[in-house]
């Protein structure tokens, strides 16, 4: 009975939400209309190939080595703003990115910052309450000090085992999440990958895809967990470091303009157009 309840949410849910573009992963941002109004807006010129555009959007969007995006604030006239979110939200990095599936073997959480586990894990659970459902979770992260300018340990309300890295720190949210007793007690696999200490870096989403993948070599189904305006670009570095043999749906929650500045935005868009060229490269 539960089951049928279950199955019973998913659809009343899924025909409601089937009405809206629910392919947008399946793009490429290059290829968007849009994209052109994008480059006249910041003024940027290119030759209309892919590596043109890497090429001038790396040199102009990108944010500098080792800057988080956190650290990024706004720097544009109100005008370009306001025409830069607009086209973003067409091209769209704002809306929701729902399952089209059920089932799934592994739901993966990919880490961030304090607020982001915090918005996937959320939604993951929202999810959960619709009527998804999967077998294991798992934590790609590593061990990145906690940023004290915006994970305080103000943050982190419940004095026991306030966290002091990344992985720690999405096993606390995990601990305190608002969820079905039955999504919490799921089996838990933590991915964390070491920082390097040498160079300052911390792993990337690329590295934790790796680790997971040389320790995990029987995976299924896989539901990957983010929240906009980033489901595209984790959708490419997946797609780019993930066997073509596996299969895999990416999910997030909406943003809103007031989340990111056009600096975050414009940065996000870059890492998306360098992906997708290494994808491309590929084939």
């Amino acid at each position: 009975m539960k089951r049928l309840l279950s199955l019973l949410l998913w659809l009343t849910w899924a025909v409601s939400y089937a009405m809206e573009d629910t392919d947008l992963m399946k793009r490429f941002p290059s290829e968007s209309s849009y994209l052109q109004e994008l480059l006249s807006v910041t003024q940027l010129e290119w030759n209309g190939t892919l590596d043109s555009l890497v090429s001038t959007t790396q040199k102009k969007w990108l944010r500098l080595p080792k800057q988080e995006r956190w650290h990024l604030t706004e720097t544009r006239v109100l005008d370009d703003v306001e025409k830069i979110y607009a086209l973003m939200e067409k091209m769209g990095f704002f809306r929701e990115i729902s399952t089209k599936e059920l089932y799934f073997d592994h739901a993966v959480v990919l880490g961030g910052a304090f607020f982001r586990v915090q918005n996937r894990m959320n939604f993951l659970a929202d999810l959960w309450k619709r009527g998804m459902r999967f077998r294991e979770l798992i934590f790609l992260t590593g061990e990145r000090p906690l940023d004290p300018e915006i994970e305080p340990q103000t943050n982190f309300t419940h004095s026991q085992g306030i966290p002091q890295n990344e992985a720690e720190m999405m096993l606390y949210v995990h601990r305190y999440l608002d969820a079905p007793r039955e999504m919490k007690e799921l089996p838990l696999r933590v991915i964390s990958v070491p920082f390097d200490k040498i160079n300052g870096k911390r792993p990337t989403r690329a590295d934790t895809i790796r680790a997971w993948l040389e320790g995990s070599p029987n995976l299924g189904k896989c539901l990957f967990v983010s929240n906009q305006p980033y489901c595209m670009y984790d959708t490419l570095v997946i797609r780019n470091n993930f066997p073509k043999s596996l299969s895999f749906e990416m999910v997030g929650s909406a943003a809103d303009h007031l989340d990111v500045n056009t600096n975050v935005l414009l940065d996000n868009l870059a890492r998306c157009l360098y992906e997708e060229l290494q994808l491309k490269r590929k084939v």
